[in-house]
């Protein structure tokens, strides 16, 4: 019988986390899609043919995108590409299969490879590559440093760009309902306590992501960057499944299905609503865009002059697709702009929409970037 070192019981204990934030992570791909559609129904989906003849259709194209995101991903950090492996693949059908066939997203126990999982809809024109931009978003969770409780939470973004990683393959099998589970593996395993995903002997090839474009910059460039400091965030609040933190400094006030945060002189204000849904509206986008000043006006009083400037769709945040859609406006005579940021909110009924509201005195740089930070804050809840 071989003992395990120290350090190696140690790393045990950080891999056993990471597969616990993992599953926990894998729950909330269950409950959403990459794009924020709508899961289906329960029971057979009417156009369960249509998905499942998309689930599989142009093969090479999907592992072809799907590399991409790793390897655009890696060269950020200056990882090494991965290589397609079919003896993976393999392997990870199988998984994909069995957690399919029980309509239960977990992972392998005591796998031999590292695993990410996500959840998405083929009928709607999602792909493995939107699951792994979902694993990409966890970007924002990951602070550079080595693998510690704070860093697991980026724990699909950490196993794309580890360094020791060099083969991955997936597989893909539909649900009953019309959702394709994802299963990727990854040899050899990242996400090792106290290792770090990219760096050898402490030093990285590449600077982190955040800091790369102000790495490369002159230093007269980064002086008139003009960049707002962040703000301070205090605690966190939770609403329609998904969880934020607010300026500490703000005036902060909740109910059961909104809240909402000004700052101390009025300058700008940050909106979160939970609006419920009849369960028989699969698309309320359109709907709710079409009729935005009647939405809110409960909220921003005073708000005249609403025109829309610009609509983004499936903007990822924390990896929820939102659609966001900027105003310009008066309120109380006084410019503003509104931005408004809203997703299907992450709960197992699936049953409403989420509005982040921000509405800003116009020119106002600092508080247009506080307000932005509280929207980047969003996590889900667990």
């Amino acid at each position: 019988m071989k003992l395990q070192s120290p350090s190696r019981c140690l790393t045990a204990v950080f891999a056993t986390l990471a597969l616990a934030l993992s599953f926990l992570h894998a729950e909330n791909a269950k409950l959403r899609t990459p794009l924020g559609i709508p899961l289906p129904a329960a029971g057979p989906h009417v156009k369960i043919e249509v998905a499942r003849k998309k689930l599989r259709d142009n093969m090479e194209q999907q592992i072809a995108e799907f590399l991409k995101i790793h390897n655009d991903a890696r060269a950020e950090v200056g990882v090494p590409p991965l290589v397609w492996d079919e003896k993976i693949a393999a392997y990870a059908q199988e998984w994909a299969e069995k957690i399919a066939a029980e309509d239960n997203m977990i992972h392998r126990p005591n796998g031999k490879y590292g695993e990410n999982l996500a959840g998405y809809l083929p009928e709607y024109g999602e792909r493995p590559v939107h699951g792994a931009q979902m694993w990409y978003e966890e970007i924002k969770d990951y602070n550079g440093g080595v693998m510690d409780a704070v860093n697991f939470e980026a724990g699909h973004y950490t196993q794309m760009i580890w360094r020791k990683s060099t083969k991955v393959g997936f597989g893909i099998a539909m649900t009953k309902n019309g959702m394709a589970m994802l299963c990727a593996n990854y040899e050899e395993a990242g996400n090792y306590g106290g290792e770090h995903p990219y760096k050898v002997d402490g030093k990285a090839d590449a600077p982190p992501p955040a800091a790369a474009a102000q790495a490369d910059a002159p230093p007269a460039a980064k002086k008139k960057s003009g960049k707002a400091a962040a703000p301070e965030l205090g605690g966190g609040e939770a609403i329609g499944g998904m969880r934020f933190r607010f300026v500490a400094d703000w005036i902060t006030n909740s109910t059961d299905d909104t809240i909402s945060s000004v700052s101390p002189e009025g300058a700008a204000s940050v909106v979160i609503h939970r609006k419920p849904l009849p369960k028989d509206i699969d698309s309320p986008w359109d709907k709710i865009q079409e009729n935005m000043a009647k939405e809110l006006a409960p909220f921003l009083p005073g708000l005249t002059d609403l025109t829309e400037v610009s609509t983004e769709h499936d903007v990822f945040r924390s990896g929820v697709g939102m659609r966001v859609v900027t105003y310009t406006a008066k309120q109380n005579g006084k410019p503003v702009d509104v931005i408004v940021d809203f997703a299907r909110e992450n709960n197992v009924d699936g049953e409403g929409v989420v509005l982040i509201i921000r509405c800003i005195d116009q020119g106002s740089a600092a508080q247009a970037a506080a307000a932005l930070a509280v929207v980047d804050s969003l996590r889900f809840k667990k």
